[in-house]
C-alpha cells in the first residue's frame, strides 16, 4: 500500500497538533489504526501529482484541507502504479 508521511512544516504543526486539532489516532508502528475514508488524498490523473489532503464532509465537500501540494510534481511511477491498483493510501502524521 502506498503512503504519505506528513513532515511539520512549523514549530507548532506535528503528531500532537493533528490528534489535538483533528482526532488523528496515535500510530505505534505496531498496529494500523481503524481507517477514516472521510480523508481523502485527491490526485490529479493527468499529471499523477498529489493535489491536497483533505477532511470530506457527509457530501463530499473538503471541511478540512490539510495540505495543498504548493507545485505540480509528479509522483514516482511506482508509487503511481500501487495507488492505481490500490486505490488506498495510509496516511500518517
Amino acid at each position: 500500500m502506498p503512503i504519505v508521511i506528513l513532515e511539520p512544516e512549523t514549530p507548532g504543526a506535528g503528531a500532537d497538533d493533528l490528534r489535538s486539532r483533528y482526532g488523528w489516532p496515535e500510530w505505534d508502528l505496531s498496529v494500523i489504526p481503524e481507517p477514516d475514508p472521510a480523508w481523502r488524498l485527491r490526485m490529479n490523473i493527468a499529471t499523477q501529482s498529489m493535489e491536497t489532503i483533505a477532511h470530506v464532509d457527509h457530501e463530499g465537500w473538503s471541511d478540512v484541507v490539510l495540505r495543498e501540494a504548493p507545485e505540480v510534481t509528479k509522483l514516482p511511477d511506482d508509487w503511481w502504479h500501487l495507488l492505481d491498483r490500490t486505490e488506498h493510501v495510509l496516511l500518517c502524521g
